[in-house]
């Protein structure tokens, strides 16, 4: 009887889990070297069709990127079930003074279509679907609750499907300007030392992100820390 109830939850869980998936708006400041930078905006949206769209959007305010007016705009439409997360679309726009980048990621059957903006590729659609650079963020927040220690996602990037690892932290107290939250830490393995991202999510938010720190390998530091909550 035991085992049997065991295993129920094991195969609910995801369904579970995926029913805590809801529309949010939340924003961050985004800071360099600790000064302030800019404002950045998350937010999910449910479609009609019972898809989602997940949108980020950075845009510099202060110094430099305020003056070169940048903006950058992340969409992805993905759908999901209790097997989890597979991009649809993802589209990523670069603006700033006298210049503007477009990137663009499509699903169209068992094919990934990749323009990086100056070439396309077409490879394979791996079993299970992709990611996207923007959604992985939400996959690590839903699933931060129940892994213990890695875990690996197939990630449509530039001009290929690459596999990217994850470690899953301890609990951290972590301060931003919209509060203190209990927050667990998850860091981006890479496989050349250099650049690290650490993400905090805090259980509090339903798994939202409070914290985003990437280090540059000259010692640069990026930033985004939680100033409006949902």
């Amino acid at each position: 009887m035991l085992k049997r109830l065991l295993l129920i939850l094991l195969l609910t869980w995801p369904m579970l889990a995926l029913a805590e998936l809801s529309p949010f708006k939340i924003g961050f400041e985004m800071l360099r070297d600790g000064k302030r930078l800019g404002r950045a905006e998350l937010s999910l949206v449910k479609q009609a069709d019972g898809s989602w769209q997940f949108s980020s959007v950075n845009q510099g305010t202060e110094g430099l990127a305020g003056m070169a007016k940048v903006s950058i705009r992340e969409l992805s439409m993905f759908d999901a079930d209790a097997a989890g997360m597979r991009t649809r679309s993802y589209t990523y726009q670069q603006d700033m003074l006298f210049k503007s980048r477009r990137r663009s990621v499509t699903v169209d059957g068992d094919r990934v279509r990749l323009d990086d903006g100056d070439d396309v590729h077409d490879l394979a659609l791996p079993a299970g679907g992709v990611l996207d650079r923007n959604l992985i963020l939400l996959a690590l927040m839903r699933d931060v609750s129940g892994t213990e220690s890695e875990r690996t996602y197939a990630v449509a990037d530039k001009r290929e499907i690459d596999t990217q690892r994850f470690r899953f932290g301890a609990v951290e107290q972590v301060t931003t300007p919209a509060g203190v939250f209990a927050a667990r830490s998850v860091l981006r393995v890479r496989e050349n030392p250099g650049r690290t991202t650490t993400t905090w999510f805090a259980e509090s938010l339903g798994w939202l992100p409070v914290r985003i720190l990437q280090v540059e390998p000259d010692g640069e530091t990026l930033e985004l820390r939680l100033e409006r909550k949902p």
